[in-house]
C-alpha cells in the first residue's frame, strides 16, 4: 500500500488499480476500505483508479498507528469517519 503525507503530517495510505488517466475514487461508509470498489465495473480498464484508505477506526485499514489509541480524537474521527 502506497502512502503520501497530508498537509498536517498525517500519512495516508492509498492503492492504485488499472491504467490510464488517474481518477481519485473516494470510498463511502464508516469503517469501509476501498476494497469493495474493485475496478468500478471495468473502469480500471481505461483509467488508473486512485483508491485512498480513509478508514481510521481502530482495527481497520492499513495504518501502523492504529494501535495507538491516543491518536483517535473525537474531532479527527468526525472529520475522517
Amino acid at each position: 500500500m502506497a502512502q503520501f503525507t497530508s498537509y498536517d503530517g498525517t500519512k495516508l495510505a492509498f492503492r492504485r488499480a488499472g491504467a490510464g488517466r488517474p481518477l481519485v475514487c473516494l470510498p463511502g461508509g464508516p469503517g469501509r476500505t476501498p476494497d469493495y470498489l474493485g475496478d468500478l465495473g471495468g473502469l480500471g480498464d481505461s483509467r488508473e483508479l486512485i483508491l485512498p484508505e480513509l478508514t481510521v477506526q481502530p482495527g481497520a485499514g492499513h495504518y501502523p498507528w492504529l494501535d495507538d489509541p491516543t491518536w483517535f480524537t473525537a474531532a479527527l474521527l468526525a472529520f475522517l469517519g
